[in-house]
């Protein structure tokens, strides 16, 4: 009982936060010089910045596929640092298998195992994706994202739904 409602409140957090930014994309108006400015500062493209250096683009999905590959195996991965010295798992423990349980179609164990785990596959597909563009295409692709970043907040809202959603399980699991 304390684990379903636990998922029904991670299901229900991931549901509000994707209304929201819906509803940020769909209600954009161009804003102010000021305006912009402020929400530059408030919401910086986290994605597009990941983008930016192919190099690092790259190394960070080989490492990332690698521990796919582990966990699709049943290997051992990279133990969590962050377990390692506090004793408890990080907002993101768990996304490893629940992404390989994602990629093998078993969608309500990806999702009970870690239910970020769809948006961090699109993330990491997308990160990927735009390293291996042509550079005038790729140039385009990390100034659209960077943009859709800015306007709407979107990853600023995923992260706080990450930590929200890292509450519950930390206090229901």
């Amino acid at each position: 009982m304390k684990f379903e409602s636990c998922l029904f409140l991670a299901e229900i957090s991931c549901i509000v936060i994707g209304s929201l930014t819906i509803e940020f994309i769909l209600n954009f108006q161009y804003k102010s010089k000021q305006s912009m400015y402020i929400q530059d500062k408030l919401f910086p493209p986290l994605l597009a910045s990941l983008m930016t250096e192919r190099r690092q683009a790259l190394i960070m999905g080989g490492a990332v596929g690698l521990q796919f590959g582990l966990a699709t195996a049943g290997l051992p991965g990279w133990v969590c640092p962050f377990k390692a010295v506090f004793g408890i798992p990080c907002p993101g423990c768990g996304l490893s298998t629940a992404t390989s349980l994602l990629l093998h179609g078993q969608w309500h164990a990806a999702m009970t195992t870690h239910a970020f785990a769809p948006i961090f596959l699109a993330g990491t597909l997308l990160i990927l994706g735009v390293s291996l563009l042509p550079e005038p295409l790729r140039s385009q692709a990390i100034q659209s994202v960077s943009m859709l970043e800015k306007r709407t907040g979107v990853t600023a809202l995923i992260m706080l739904g990450l930590l929200f959603y890292w509450g519950f399980r930390l206090l229901w699991l």
